[in-house]
Protein backbone atom coordinates (compact mmCIF):
# COMPACT_ATOMS: atom_id res chain seq x y z
CA UNK A 1 0.00 0.00 0.00
CA UNK A 2 1.36 3.83 -0.99
CA UNK A 3 -0.07 6.90 0.80
CA UNK A 4 -0.46 10.31 -0.96
CA UNK A 5 -2.17 13.09 -1.11
CA UNK A 6 -3.24 16.26 -2.98
CA UNK A 7 -4.90 19.42 -2.62
CA UNK A 8 -8.59 20.26 -3.68
CA UNK A 9 -10.30 23.26 -3.36
CA UNK A 10 -13.69 24.60 -1.44
CA UNK A 11 -14.79 27.86 -1.36
CA UNK A 12 -13.50 28.07 1.85
CA UNK A 13 -10.29 27.55 1.14
CA UNK A 14 -7.79 24.57 0.35
CA UNK A 15 -7.95 21.21 1.62
CA UNK A 16 -5.58 17.67 1.51
CA UNK A 17 -7.26 14.33 0.70
CA UNK A 18 -5.23 11.77 0.82
CA UNK A 19 -5.59 7.91 -0.48
CA UNK A 20 -4.37 5.14 -0.70
CA UNK A 21 -2.74 2.81 -3.74
CA UNK A 22 -2.30 -0.79 -4.57
CA UNK A 23 -0.99 -2.92 -7.03
CA UNK A 24 1.32 -2.24 -10.24
CA UNK A 25 0.37 1.90 -11.16
CA UNK A 26 0.69 0.43 -14.88
CA UNK A 27 -2.42 -1.33 -13.90
CA UNK A 28 -6.00 -0.23 -15.47
CA UNK A 29 -7.27 2.28 -12.45
CA UNK A 30 -9.70 1.58 -10.06
CA UNK A 31 -11.06 3.97 -7.57
CA UNK A 32 -13.02 2.77 -4.60
CA UNK A 33 -14.94 5.36 -2.24
CA UNK A 34 -16.56 4.69 0.99
CA UNK A 35 -20.00 5.54 2.57
CA UNK A 36 -20.66 8.64 4.73
CA UNK A 37 -18.92 8.27 7.48
CA UNK A 38 -16.30 6.02 6.83
CA UNK A 39 -12.91 5.63 5.25
CA UNK A 40 -10.60 4.24 2.57
CA UNK A 41 -9.21 1.34 4.65
CA UNK A 42 -12.48 -0.20 4.13
CA UNK A 43 -11.12 -0.83 0.94
CA UNK A 44 -7.92 -2.90 2.52
CA UNK A 45 -9.20 -6.15 1.45
CA UNK A 46 -10.86 -5.65 -1.33
CA UNK A 47 -7.96 -3.60 -2.75
CA UNK A 48 -5.35 -6.72 -2.10
CA UNK A 49 -7.69 -9.15 -4.66
CA UNK A 50 -8.38 -6.16 -7.05
CA UNK A 51 -4.56 -5.25 -6.97
CA UNK A 52 -3.45 -7.88 -8.78
CA UNK A 53 -5.47 -6.82 -12.10
CA UNK A 54 -5.77 -2.78 -11.46
CA UNK A 55 -4.27 -0.21 -9.82
CA UNK A 56 -6.20 0.63 -6.64
CA UNK A 57 -6.86 3.87 -5.58
CA UNK A 58 -8.83 4.53 -2.49
CA UNK A 59 -9.05 8.42 -1.06
CA UNK A 60 -10.65 9.46 1.87
CA UNK A 61 -13.00 12.30 1.48
CA UNK A 62 -13.30 15.56 3.05
CA UNK A 63 -13.61 14.98 6.69
CA UNK A 64 -13.03 11.99 6.93
CA UNK A 65 -10.21 9.75 7.46
CA UNK A 66 -6.67 11.51 7.16
CA UNK A 67 -7.79 14.15 5.07
CA UNK A 68 -8.48 17.35 5.84
CA UNK A 69 -11.87 18.54 7.86
CA UNK A 70 -13.64 21.72 5.77
CA UNK A 71 -13.22 24.76 7.43
CA UNK A 72 -16.86 25.59 6.99
CA UNK A 73 -19.09 22.76 7.06
CA UNK A 74 -21.49 24.06 5.09
CA UNK A 75 -19.77 22.81 1.88
CA UNK A 76 -19.71 18.88 3.19
CA UNK A 77 -22.24 18.78 0.02
CA UNK A 78 -22.12 15.94 -2.48
CA UNK A 79 -21.48 18.46 -5.16
CA UNK A 80 -18.04 19.06 -3.04
CA UNK A 81 -16.96 15.84 -3.06
CA UNK A 82 -17.78 14.98 -6.44
CA UNK A 83 -15.63 17.98 -7.54
CA UNK A 84 -13.17 16.85 -5.07
CA UNK A 85 -12.71 13.22 -6.76
CA UNK A 86 -12.85 15.55 -10.26
CA UNK A 87 -9.81 16.51 -9.15
CA UNK A 88 -8.59 13.16 -8.17
CA UNK A 89 -8.59 12.18 -11.68
CA UNK A 90 -6.52 15.32 -12.85
CA UNK A 91 -3.87 15.02 -10.17
CA UNK A 92 -4.10 10.78 -11.28
CA UNK A 93 -4.08 12.11 -14.83
CA UNK A 94 -6.77 9.62 -15.67
CA UNK A 95 -8.74 10.23 -18.51
CA UNK A 96 -10.43 6.06 -17.68
CA UNK A 97 -11.22 4.05 -14.84
CA UNK A 98 -13.59 1.52 -13.51
CA UNK A 99 -14.98 2.75 -10.14
CA UNK A 100 -16.80 1.41 -6.86
CA UNK A 101 -18.61 3.28 -4.41
CA UNK A 102 -20.34 1.91 -1.30
CA UNK A 103 -23.23 4.41 -0.71
CA UNK A 104 -22.25 8.32 -0.31
CA UNK A 105 -19.28 6.51 -3.01
CA UNK A 106 -21.41 5.41 -5.45
CA UNK A 107 -23.74 8.79 -5.28
CA UNK A 108 -20.41 10.27 -6.25
CA UNK A 109 -19.84 7.95 -8.60
CA UNK A 110 -22.93 7.76 -10.22
CA UNK A 111 -23.25 11.57 -10.71
CA UNK A 112 -19.66 11.61 -12.15
CA UNK A 113 -20.63 8.64 -14.45
CA UNK A 114 -23.60 10.80 -16.04
CA UNK A 115 -21.13 13.54 -17.00
CA UNK A 116 -20.62 13.94 -20.70
CA UNK A 117 -17.38 12.37 -21.66
CA UNK A 118 -17.16 10.81 -18.10
CA UNK A 119 -13.90 8.93 -17.75
CA UNK A 120 -15.77 6.08 -15.98
CA UNK A 121 -16.07 2.57 -17.86
CA UNK A 122 -17.47 0.49 -15.46
CA UNK A 123 -19.52 1.08 -12.26
CA UNK A 124 -20.17 -0.73 -9.33
CA UNK A 125 -23.12 0.64 -7.12
CA UNK A 126 -23.19 -0.71 -3.49
CA UNK A 127 -26.38 -0.64 -1.91
CA UNK A 128 -27.10 3.03 -3.81
CA UNK A 129 -29.25 4.24 -6.21
CA UNK A 130 -30.24 7.61 -7.63
CA UNK A 131 -33.25 8.25 -4.69
CA UNK A 132 -32.54 7.97 -0.76
CA UNK A 133 -35.81 9.03 0.91
CA UNK A 134 -36.00 11.43 3.71
CA UNK A 135 -37.38 8.92 6.03
CA UNK A 136 -34.02 7.09 5.49
CA UNK A 137 -31.59 10.04 5.63
CA UNK A 138 -32.99 10.50 9.14
CA UNK A 139 -32.17 7.30 9.81
CA UNK A 140 -28.44 7.87 9.01
CA UNK A 141 -29.11 11.56 10.87
CA UNK A 142 -30.03 9.86 14.02
CA UNK A 143 -27.18 7.52 14.09
CA UNK A 144 -24.83 10.69 14.01
CA UNK A 145 -26.50 12.11 16.91
CA UNK A 146 -26.24 9.04 19.46
CA UNK A 147 -22.52 8.98 18.49
CA UNK A 148 -21.03 7.78 22.00
CA UNK A 149 -17.98 8.45 23.72
CA UNK A 150 -15.47 5.15 23.75
CA UNK A 151 -12.66 4.65 26.53
CA UNK A 152 -10.92 1.79 24.35
CA UNK A 153 -10.42 -0.84 21.36
CA UNK A 154 -12.69 -2.81 23.34
CA UNK A 155 -15.40 -0.56 23.33
CA UNK A 156 -15.16 0.70 20.27
CA UNK A 157 -14.79 -2.69 18.41
CA UNK A 158 -18.34 -4.05 20.21
CA UNK A 159 -19.42 -0.77 18.65
CA UNK A 160 -19.05 -1.77 15.77
CA UNK A 161 -20.46 -5.31 16.48
CA UNK A 162 -23.74 -3.60 17.39
CA UNK A 163 -24.25 -0.71 15.00
CA UNK A 164 -22.37 -2.13 11.63
CA UNK A 165 -24.19 -5.69 12.11
CA UNK A 166 -25.83 -5.21 8.76
CA UNK A 167 -22.69 -5.27 6.82
CA UNK A 168 -22.81 -9.19 6.64
CA UNK A 169 -21.09 -11.91 8.76
CA UNK A 170 -17.86 -10.13 9.25
CA UNK A 171 -15.27 -11.97 12.03
CA UNK A 172 -14.39 -10.69 15.28
CA UNK A 173 -11.08 -9.87 13.79
CA UNK A 174 -12.55 -8.22 10.99
CA UNK A 175 -14.71 -5.54 13.67
CA UNK A 176 -11.19 -5.42 15.33
CA UNK A 177 -9.48 -3.81 12.68
CA UNK A 178 -12.19 -1.61 11.69
CA UNK A 179 -11.73 -0.21 14.97
CA UNK A 180 -8.34 -0.01 15.50
CA UNK A 181 -8.33 2.07 11.98
CA UNK A 182 -11.24 4.62 12.79
CA UNK A 183 -9.96 6.37 15.71
CA UNK A 184 -8.28 8.39 17.16
CA UNK A 185 -6.69 9.18 20.58
CA UNK A 186 -8.08 12.62 22.78
CA UNK A 187 -5.71 14.15 25.16
CA UNK A 188 -8.51 12.96 28.15
CA UNK A 189 -6.84 9.19 26.56
CA UNK A 190 -10.80 8.63 24.65
CA UNK A 191 -11.34 7.60 21.67
CA UNK A 192 -12.76 9.65 18.32
CA UNK A 193 -13.59 7.99 15.22
CA UNK A 194 -11.67 9.01 12.04
CA UNK A 195 -14.74 11.66 10.63
CA UNK A 196 -15.65 15.23 11.38
CA UNK A 197 -18.86 15.27 13.54
CA UNK A 198 -20.15 18.23 11.13
CA UNK A 199 -20.35 16.05 7.80
CA UNK A 200 -23.81 15.69 8.60
CA UNK A 201 -24.80 19.60 8.58
CA UNK A 202 -25.97 19.41 5.85
CA UNK A 203 -27.98 16.51 5.97
CA UNK A 204 -29.45 18.24 9.24
CA UNK A 205 -30.49 21.41 6.90
CA UNK A 206 -32.05 19.56 4.30
CA UNK A 207 -33.69 17.05 6.50
CA UNK A 208 -37.40 17.40 5.53
CA UNK A 209 -36.17 16.75 1.90
CA UNK A 210 -35.32 13.06 -0.18
CA UNK A 211 -32.08 13.02 -1.92
CA UNK A 212 -32.93 12.52 -5.83
CA UNK A 213 -30.43 11.73 -8.37
CA UNK A 214 -32.93 10.33 -10.46
CA UNK A 215 -32.60 13.14 -13.30
CA UNK A 216 -29.15 11.99 -13.44
CA UNK A 217 -29.65 8.00 -13.99
CA UNK A 218 -30.93 7.81 -17.56
CA UNK A 219 -27.16 9.67 -17.88
CA UNK A 220 -25.44 6.77 -16.96
CA UNK A 221 -23.99 4.97 -19.68
CA UNK A 222 -21.38 2.71 -18.65
CA UNK A 223 -22.16 -1.19 -17.76
CA UNK A 224 -23.32 -1.03 -13.98
CA UNK A 225 -23.18 -3.61 -10.92
CA UNK A 226 -25.56 -2.95 -8.24
CA UNK A 227 -24.93 -4.20 -5.18
CA UNK A 228 -28.00 -4.96 -3.28
CA UNK A 229 -28.24 -5.69 0.37
CA UNK A 230 -31.13 -7.79 0.51
CA UNK A 231 -32.60 -6.14 4.39
CA UNK A 232 -31.36 -2.57 2.86
CA UNK A 233 -33.49 0.33 4.31
CA UNK A 234 -32.02 2.68 1.50
CA UNK A 235 -32.52 0.75 -1.64
CA UNK A 236 -35.65 -0.51 -1.37
CA UNK A 237 -37.05 -2.74 -4.04
CA UNK A 238 -38.90 0.60 -5.67
CA UNK A 239 -36.04 2.08 -6.44
CA UNK A 240 -34.56 -0.98 -8.00
CA UNK A 241 -37.84 -1.38 -10.29
CA UNK A 242 -37.55 2.81 -11.17
CA UNK A 243 -33.21 1.78 -12.17
CA UNK A 244 -34.31 -0.99 -14.15
CA UNK A 245 -37.07 0.43 -15.95
CA UNK A 246 -34.62 3.22 -17.17
CA UNK A 247 -31.70 1.20 -17.76
CA UNK A 248 -32.71 -2.39 -18.80
CA UNK A 249 -28.74 -3.99 -18.44
CA UNK A 250 -28.62 -2.84 -15.11
CA UNK A 251 -26.70 -6.03 -13.64
CA UNK A 252 -27.79 -6.27 -10.14
CA UNK A 253 -26.23 -8.76 -7.61
CA UNK A 254 -28.48 -9.47 -4.34
CA UNK A 255 -26.61 -10.00 -1.26
CA UNK A 256 -28.41 -12.21 1.11
CA UNK A 257 -28.93 -11.52 4.68
CA UNK A 258 -27.47 -7.85 4.44
CA UNK A 259 -28.46 -4.67 5.04
CA UNK A 260 -27.26 -1.16 4.21
CA UNK A 261 -24.39 -2.14 3.09
CA UNK A 262 -22.60 -5.31 1.41
CA UNK A 263 -19.22 -4.69 3.50
CA UNK A 264 -16.85 -6.00 0.58
CA UNK A 265 -14.45 -7.51 3.39
CA UNK A 266 -16.41 -11.59 2.37
CA UNK A 267 -14.04 -13.51 -0.06
CA UNK A 268 -17.07 -14.36 -1.68
CA UNK A 269 -18.85 -10.93 -2.54
CA UNK A 270 -14.69 -9.52 -3.51
CA UNK A 271 -15.02 -12.55 -6.43
CA UNK A 272 -18.65 -11.49 -7.47
CA UNK A 273 -16.98 -7.80 -8.00
CA UNK A 274 -13.88 -8.99 -9.54
CA UNK A 275 -15.32 -11.49 -12.36
CA UNK A 276 -18.19 -8.65 -13.19
CA UNK A 277 -15.29 -5.92 -13.77
CA UNK A 278 -13.53 -8.54 -16.08
CA UNK A 279 -16.25 -9.02 -18.08
CA UNK A 280 -15.56 -7.76 -21.90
Amino acid sequence: MRTHSYLAFSPCGFHRIQYHEWGDPNNFPLICVHGLARHSRDFDEIAKVLAKDYRVICPDLAGRGHSDSLLNPNFYTLAQYIQDMATLLTHLQITETNWIGSSLGGLIGLSLAAIPFSPIKRLVLNDIGPFISKIALEDLIQGFLKEPIFHSIDELTNYFKINYAEWGNLSDEQFRKMAELDHTVQTDGTLKRLYDPKIVNNLLAHRNEDLNLWAAWPYVQCPTLLLHGSKSRLLTPEIITGMQAVKTDLDIIEIPECGHMPSLMVPEQQQMVSEWLGRQ
